[in-house]
C-alpha cells in the first residue's frame, strides 16, 4: 500500500461519519441481498408448497424437479427462473456478482470499514432492486393476476406494478438515509 493509500485508509477509519456510512451501507447491502435471495427461493417453494389435512405444509412433487436442476436450492431456484423467461442468463450473472459482493462484505467486513481500496459497490444496490422488481413483476404477472378473478379481461401494465418488497426495499433505504 501505498503512502496515499495509507493515508486515507486511517481517514476512513478515524472518521465517525464515514465509518457510520460505510457500517450503514454494509447492513444495507446484507440486508436488500437476504430480501432478494428470499424472492427467488421462497417465492417458488411457496408455490409449490399445499397445506393437507393433516395441517403441515408438504412440498408439491413438482418441487423436487426444480430442485434436481441445481443441490444448491438457490442455483436451483435461479436455474428455474430463468427457465420460465423470468430472468436471462445475463440476470443469474448479475445476482452472482451482487452474491459475491455480499459474501466478501459479510467475511470481509473490516477490509470494508478500514481500507480505502475497498468500497460497497453502489451499483449493486440498483442491480438488487432491478433483479427484485423484474423477479416480483414476473410472479405477478404470471401468477397472482391469472389466477385472481378480479383482474379477469384487465390489463397490467409491468410499470403499473409495485411490488411489496420492492416497496420494503425502497423504505428502508429511505428511512436509513433520510431517516423519514
Amino acid at each position: 500500500m501505498n503512502a496515499e493509500n495509507s493515508r486515507k485508509s486511517w481517514e476512513k477509519l478515524l472518521s465517525p461519519e464515514i465509518m457510520r456510512t460505510n457500517l450503514l451501507m454494509a447492513s444495507l447491502y446484507l440486508a436488500a441481498f437476504e430480501i432478494l435471495k428470499s424472492t427467488v427461493v421462497d417465492r417458488i417453494k411457496g408455490f409449490f408448497t399445499f397445506d393437507y389435512a393433516n395441517g403441515q405444509p408438504q412440498l408439491d412433487s413438482r418441487y423436487q424437479e426444480i430442485a434436481s436442476l441445481n443441490k444448491n436450492p438457490l442455483q436451483a431456484s435461479l436455474l428455474w427462473l430463468q427457465e420460465n423467461n423470468a430472468i436471462t442468463p445475463d440476470d443469474v450473472l448479475m445476482f452472482d456478482a451482487i452474491r459475491q459482493h455480499r459474501n466478501e462484505l459479510a467475511h470481509q467486513l473490516p477490509h470494508f470499514l478500514i481500507d480505502a481500496e475497498r468500497n460497497i459497490n453502489f451499483q449493486n444496490f440498483e442491480n438488487v432492486r432491478y433483479l427484485l422488481r423484474k423477479i416480483e413483476t414476473w410472479w405477478i404477472q404470471q401468477v397472482d393476476i391469472p389466477t385472481n378473478p378480479d383482474y379477469d379481461g384487465v390489463e397490467v401494465k409491468d410499470e403499473d406494478i409495485q411490488p411489496g418488497s420492492v416497496i420494503v426495499l425502497d423504505a428502508i433505504i429511505g428511512m436509513a438515509f433520510k431517516g423519514d
